[in-house]
């Protein structure tokens, strides 16, 4: 099933609408070889996800564009983003990251790591200016997780979770589906430094900041390896893939998923439209900004913050082609009045507009009316009291 998603795409520079078809772990692997191709490469990315033929068909109808795709995908990988303006910070925290993967449980009586069984199975990248990428094996976190259309918001939350418990910060928002990500053994543009694979010694021991950045001034191989006696070069990094589930893995992408709601505001409920319509026709008290801020009044006498059932259906169902944008702004607006705040929503719904299709720019467009329409009707408010 899983090697149906082969395909993804690439480009060189972010900006570029046409994009590259590729055949994804075939292109990643070479680039980490250090292929001549990628050498010469400068600001060049690739998917962070691969796609099944639909991708293709979709590049047919599009020219070779991935806005509005909205398909299923997967990622052999899950990748967590550490982006600092300090360097010195980003490699604590890669560091840090890195040590909770392979650490052992307490109650276990295994040598395996708590998410990886050991630290050759643990990808880590310097991007090649502020920061580190960590990736993880999939395969580690069990059969039960799929490719799919709602891969993208599981494998966002599982990292998240990761990242929280390990104690450390991560770029949340490079999981939506048409993500880039910067190809390895490529020139980042600015520093021109090359994004260079990094071992687990190096990262946690060995390397200070300008030991790193000098070995990013040309292209290293990492090499896939399948047991003890394979041979690679000596200033190569070495990677065993992980392919048998991790208990403390299996668990952890679990729990990460069991409620979606568990991050966000307690008070959520659900209210039929025509049960809005019977609160107060004051003006004051329909405003969500008078003392019962963001309340929806019931028959029931049961007052909370409620979002309304077709808020609701929206995040449960998504929209079709042609209200994707109408919904994603009505149901955030529709929170934002219920006393949701900005981490709440953006946690939520960057996830739900991009398994709709929408793009990152397109979600964060209508995200950010429904913050200014709610900003206007504050003053509106606060003016006429």
């Amino acid at each position: 099933m899983f090697q149906l998603y082969y395909y993804g795409f690439a480009c060189q520079g972010v900006a570029v609408r046409q994009k590259q078809k590729i055949k994804w772990l075939e292109t990643f692997k070479a680039a980490c070889n250090a292929d001549p191709f990628f050498i010469d490469k400068v600001d060049y990315f690739l998917s962070l996800y691969s796609f099944d033929s639909d991708l293709i068909e979709h590049f047919r109808q599009t020219g070779n564009s991935v806005a509005g795709f909205g398909g299923a995908c997967w990622c052999p990988f899950v990748w967590f983003d550490i982006d600092r303006d300090d360097l010195s910070d980003a490699l604590s925290d890669a560091a840090r990251l890195v040590e909770y993967l392979t650490q052992t449980p307490a109650d276990s009586d295994s040598d395996s790591g708590l998410i990886v069984p050991h630290t050759e199975s643990i990808l880590i990248f310097f991007s090649g200016s502020k920061g580190f990428h960590v990736g993880v094996p999939v395969a580690v976190f069990g059969d039960e997780v799929k490719p799919g259309k709602e891969f993208p918001s599981q494998y966002k939350r599982a990292a998240l979770e990761i990242a929280r418990r390990a104690g450390v910060e991560i770029d949340k928002s490079v999981y939506d589906r048409q993500r880039l990500f910067r190809c390895p053994n490529s020139k980042h543009g600015k520093s021109g430094l090359y994004k260079i694979p990094l071992s687990y010694w190096e990262i946690t021991t060995a390397l200070n900041i300008d030991e790193i950045r000098q070995r990013a001034q040309r292209p290293r191989r990492l090499v896939w390896t399948e047991s003890e006696l394979d041979k690679i070069d000596r200033d190569a990094v070495r990677y065993s893939p992980a392919v048998e589930p991790i208990p403390g893995a299996v668990q952890t992408w679990a729990e990460a998923q069991a409620d979606m709601f568990s991050a966000l505001p307690s008070g959520i409920g659900t209210g039929e439209k025509e049960d809005m319509g019977k609160q107060s026709a004051d003006p004051a008290e329909l405003s969500p900004f008078n003392p019962w801020v963001g309340v929806n009044r019931f028959p029931d006498g049961y007052e909370v913050p409620r979002i309304r059932r077709d808020t609701l259906e929206y995040i449960q169902r998504g929209a079709e082609r042609g209200e994707r944008a109408v919904y994603l702004y009505n149901a955030v607006f529709d929170c934002l009045r219920c006393g949701w705040n900005r981490q709440a929503v953006e946690s939520l719904f960057y996830d739900v507009a991009s398994q709709t299709g929408l793009t990152w720019t397109e979600s964060r467009k209508q995200v950010e009316a429904a913050f200014r329409s709610i900003e206007q009707e504050r003053e509106v408010y606060n003016y006429a009291q």
